[in-house]
């Protein structure tokens, strides 16, 4: 039944991707996480609520908790490490080192949770992790000099990651699986939150950074009209010395060109920064109301409900079979997101990608068994 629960999952994380993608334009990836966390813990308690599951509390004892805890914590740390190493180091580069979670996740359930290792399970691993690399795109280093501090972060992304699933079948032990994703889920809401208010806090800072520029390059306008103003007085003064009319008449002419072309350039300064201001409060700004559609208002509250439903089955998998079948099969989201994007919203998949879905399917397939 386990199983059931496990493609379910996948099925639902792979809804999750596409109903992120369709919407919220004019939000910012972390505000939206932060926003459909919110959502999913809603949803979430509800059906703690609608169900009675809420009554289990009193019967959690102090490991429940623990480890409960430690899933979140272990789901809110691997997103601040993704991000940072993220931000110091290249996509593609992350994304890899990453996603090798689920190889983790595997070899942790055989060490520390006694779980069997069999070749069909062994099989199915090297399947999805290969699967999952070859749908990776490569891509230029867009960076230089970097260093190596990305690949730490990463890698403790995937360690975390990895974690979060162990954690989490410690604590959901004699635990209603319902219940324990619901209070886990209050601590991913805490870290959610933390790192949408930290980029909320950069992006202002850049903004204000911005405003002083276009602000620099006002004053400059301002100075260069008032240097012409200095010009055509100095004008004046060499008309009342009685230099030539004709000579004054051309000097005027000249004196105003120049002062016209210095404002021009300043000017163009000016709307340049102007338009570049523009866009940066078009593109993927934190969360405020009135600049997001009704439409992207539904395909938040549809992602969030999307998560909560795949969160729920993957826990349930987790509380009733084993980590190291459950994450493999869980990875089969990525053949799921691939196939409904290209049907849905007419992207392409390379022969090298198709060659990874196969895998993954495969692999799904083999731990299975």
């Amino acid at each position: 039944m386990y199983v059931v629960f496990a493609l379910l999952s996948a099925a639902f994380s792979s809804l999750t991707a596409v109903l992120s993608k369709k919407g919220l334009k004019n939000i910012d990836s972390h505000s939206a996480v932060f926003l459909r966390t919110c959502v999913v813990l809603i949803f979430i308690w509800a059906i703690v609520l609608f169900t009675g599951a809420q009554e289990g509390i009193t019967r959690l004892d102090g490991n429940n908790i623990l480890f409960l805890a430690l899933s979140g914590a272990a789901t809110g740390g691997s997103w601040l490490c993704y991000y940072k190493a993220l931000s110091i180091g290249d996509v593609n580069k992350v994304a890899a080192v990453d996603k090798s979670s689920v190889t983790l996740t595997v070899l942790i359930g055989f060490v520390f949770l006694r779980e069997t290792v069999t070749a069909f399970k062994i099989a199915g691993l090297i399947a999805v992790t290969g699967g999952t690399y070859l749908m990776l795109g490569k891509k230029d280093a867009e960076r230089k000099n970097i260093g190596r501090s990305w690949f730490l972060y990463a890698a403790l992304s995937a360690v975390f990651a990895a974690l979060t699933s162990v954690f989490a079948k410690i604590g959901l032990k004699d635990v209603n699986s319902d219940l324990g994703t619901a209070l886990r889920t209050c601590v991913v809401l805490f870290f959610a939150g933390s790192i949408a208010l930290y980029k909320s806090g950069a992006h202002k800072k850049n903004r204000a950074g911005a405003n002083i520029n276009i602000n620099k390059n006002a004053n400059t306008n301002e100075n260069i009209n008032e240097n012409a103003d200095g010009n055509i007085k100095i004008n004046e003064k060499d008309k009342n010395i009685r230099i030539s009319e004709n000579t004054d008449a051309n000097t005027n002419a000249d004196t105003d060109m120049n002062a016209g072309a210095d404002n021009a350039d300043a000017n163009a300064n000016y709307t340049e920064n102007s338009e570049n201001k523009k866009n940066g409060k078009t593109a993927r700004t934190p969360f405020r109301a009135g600049k997001t559609a009704k439409k992207e208002i539904l395909f938040l509250l549809s992602s969030g409900v999307a998560t909560g439903l795949a969160w729920i089955a993957y826990f349930r998998a987790l509380n009733l079979g084993e980590a190291s079948v459950v994450a493999p099969i869980d990875k089969l989201s990525i053949v799921f997101t691939a196939l409904i994007s290209w049907f849905f919203l007419k992207e392409k998949i390379t022969k090298k990608a198709v060659f990874g879905l196969v895998l993954l399917a495969a692999g799904g397939i083999f731990v299975i068994f």
